[in-house]
């Protein structure tokens, strides 16, 4: 049998990004993100799709909450590369 290789990757948790951003959570969920949703185990997009989702959702209301997620996206360490698990 051939060997078969076992990939891993980091991410970090949704909750643990948007902690303390509930107004801007609320905007995202209702700007209908292009993302799969529902009950996958993990769900792994990148920080940099969901900044693009949230620039343009006209429904974003907090433009201070939304500085201070991508401040905290730019802190990552693969910055808008870093991958974000959805599940929340």
């Amino acid at each position: 049998m051939k060997k078969i290789t076992v990939h891993s990757c980091q991410y970090v948790q949704f909750s643990d990004l948007f902690k303390g951003l509930n107004k801007l959570i609320h905007d995202f969920d209702n700007c209908g993100p292009d993302f799969s949703w529902g009950d996958n185990d993990i769900t792994l997009v990148t920080a940099e799709a969901i900044l693009n989702e949230l620039g343009n959702c006209a429904n974003v209301q907090v433009p201070g909450q939304l500085t201070a997620l991508m401040n905290r996206v730019d802190k990552l360490p693969n910055g808008k590369r870093a991958f974000v698990n959805l599940e929340k």
